[in-house]
């Protein structure tokens, strides 16, 4: 959605209106994104942040009966966790 006026007066003063159009699209674009990615990404955490918490409730008993090391449980499970349920919850948050 760039319009560009010609004017056939200078070839400065055509320069020097795309710059303007050009310049405020960008910073249009740029504050739209980061608003967009920055709750996006607030929501993503915070929702992998419940998911962990009811997740560690619900099989805190099965970790202790086994005697998991606590490196284990992190390390190798809630580290597979995560970006399972990101890539699962990212097409329902962003729309």
């Amino acid at each position: 959605m760039l319009t560009l006026r010609f004017v056939k007066v200078d070839k400065k003063k055509v320069c020097f209106e795309k710059h303007i159009e050009i310049s405020i699209l960008k910073k249009l674009d740029l504050y739209l994104l980061k608003k967009f990615l920055g709750t996006y990404f607030f929501i993503v955490i915070l929702i992998i942040v419940i998911v962990i918490v009811f997740d560690l409730v619900e099989k805190v008993d099965d970790f202790i009966e086994t005697h998991t090391p606590l490196e284990e449980i992190i390390f190798d499970y809630y580290i597979n966790l995560v970006p399972y349920y990101a890539n699962m919850l990212s097409p329902l948050l962003i729309f």
